[in-house]
């Protein structure tokens, strides 16, 4: 078996996973990072974009966040997230629906409206691989 960690995603409004975990996969604000057991402290800011977390006991958990804080020591990581949506809530089509009108938003936008827009589009876009991810893991256990 593979070696743990204790992993804990909080939200303002709720825990959504508390457990050990095998591997974290999370959206730095300087690109993806990985985590595993017995990793060195740190504290970095995440970003927009999908996290995944492959519990102890087998399945994979898919989520998309706002972005927030990841905190790791003493072989515990803790995810504290503005927001964040798990993939087997998310619904594909009307995630794709947005994410083409964010697509189309973007190319539109100027001046200050665009980052806003690239952040959105960002968002709109890891809704929908994460929500893929979830679909195809679903599908592979059944």
């Amino acid at each position: 078996m593979a070696a743990t960690f204790e992993l804990e995603i909080l939200t303002p409004e709720a825990r959504v996973f508390s457990g050990a975990a095998q591997a974290l996969l999370a959206p730095g604000e300087t690109g993806y990072l990985g985590v595993l057991a017995h990793h060195a402290p740190m504290l970095v800011a995440l970003t927009v974009g999908r996290l995944e977390a492959h519990a102890a006991d087998g399945p994979r958990h898919y989520f998309v966040t706002t972005g927030g804080f990841l905190y790791v020591a003493e072989n515990r990581a803790v995810i504290l997230a503005e927001a964040i949506e798990r993939g087997d809530d998310i619904d594909l089509e009307e995630a794709t629906q947005v994410a083409e009108a964010a697509r189309r938003d973007f190319a539109a936008s100027v001046g200050a409206d665009r980052e806003r827009t690239r952040v959105a589009l960002a968002y709109a876009q890891a809704r929908c691989a994460v929500a893929r991810a979830a679909r195809d893991a679903a599908a592979r256990t059944h």
